[in-house]
């Protein structure tokens, strides 16, 4: 489903070229807004597909943990769920969910990583080239933020649960250490 989302968009991103949307414009009014619409309308189209499929696969995370809604967190198609009662951990990625009992948790961590920043020398080359490294040192450093859990599982053995907030991270190391570590009942 993502190909063809990235293959519309460059198809629109051509017909979005400055030369294209410069003939639309100069001919009038509304083959001016047409061509604004050409070219906004592939990053409405890809926003409004990945929102729509982020909501389809919480909305499935939640129905497979049932739990409470207090022990239950699910961000940017990664999630936690907690049963206090049945004593089982609910883990999901966007390709993989499974329960796991409390036994089977050997540890966890709650993770912060800030990117570093390039800056360019000047000229135009050098600024798209720490344009791309800056975007690629934020998403190595997203990817490294979040709720990290090992598990005893050979198929997948870490989990990365997405948690922009650290109010979150807090809140979750917290819980998995009084419902676990200490053998607290959570109400």
């Amino acid at each position: 489903m993502r190909n063809w989302i990235w293959i519309l968009a460059v198809v629109w991103g051509v017909l979005s070229s400055p030369f294209v949307v410069g003939i639309f414009a100069m001919s009038g009014f509304f083959p001016g807004v047409f061509a604004l619409a050409v070219g906004a309308g592939p990053a409405v189209a890809i926003w409004w597909t990945q929102k729509k499929a982020r909501e389809s696969w919480e909305r499935e995370f939640t129905e497979f943990a049932k739990v409470a809604p207090r022990f239950i967190h699910a961000e940017d198609l990664s999630g936690i769920a907690l049963d206090p009662v049945a004593k089982v951990v609910y883990l999901g990625s966007d390709r993989l969910t499974k329960a796991y009992p409390f036994e089977d948790v050997r540890e966890w961590d709650a993770r912060h990583e800030k990117a570093g920043e390039i800056v360019g020398a000047g000229n135009l080359i050098s600024a798209t080239n720490a344009l791309g490294a800056n975007m690629r040192a934020s998403r190595n450093a997203a990817a490294n933020t979040g709720l990290f859990l090992r598990v005893r599982d050979t198929d997948a053995a870490e989990w990365r649960i997405s948690m922009k907030r650290k109010k979150d991270r807090d809140r979750w190391f917290e819980i998995l250490t009084q419902a676990i570590r200490e053998g607290r009942a959570l109400v």
